[in-house]
C-alpha cells in the first residue's frame, strides 16, 4: 500500500484554538496537532456530504408538499434527521 504524499502548510489559528488543541494532546485525546487537523478535515468532509444528501433528498420531495395539509415542518425535521443518521451509518 502506498503512503499518501505529505504536504506541509502554514495556517493561522487563534490562541484559544491553539490552547484547545494543546489541551487535547495533553489529555491524550489526540497524539499531535496533525492528528487533530486530520480529524477536523474528516468531519468537514462528512458535513459537506450530509448537506449534499439533504439537499438532494429535499429536492425530490413532492411539489405540493408545502400546500396546506401537505408536508408539515415536523415531517421535514424527521426526514432530515433520518438522512443524517443514514449518511453517518447510525440507522
Amino acid at each position: 500500500m502506498n503512503s499518501p504524499t505529505i504536504c506541509y502548510l502554514n495556517v493561522s489559528i487563534t490562541q484559544s484554538h491553539e490552547s484547545s488543541m494543546q489541551e487535547a494532546i495533553n489529555n491524550g485525546s489526540y497524539g499531535s496537532i496533525s492528528e487533530i487537523v486530520y480529524h477536523a478535515i474528516q468531519l468537514w468532509k462528512q458535513d459537506k456530504e450530509v448537506g449534499r444528501v439533504e439537499i438532494s433528498s429535499l429536492k425530490k420531495l413532492p411539489k405540493d408538499a408545502s400546500k396546506p395539509g401537505g408536508f408539515q415542518d415536523e415531517d421535514q425535521a424527521a426526514i432530515v434527521a433520518s438522512l443524517k443518521a443514514n449518511s453517518l451509518g447510525t440507522s
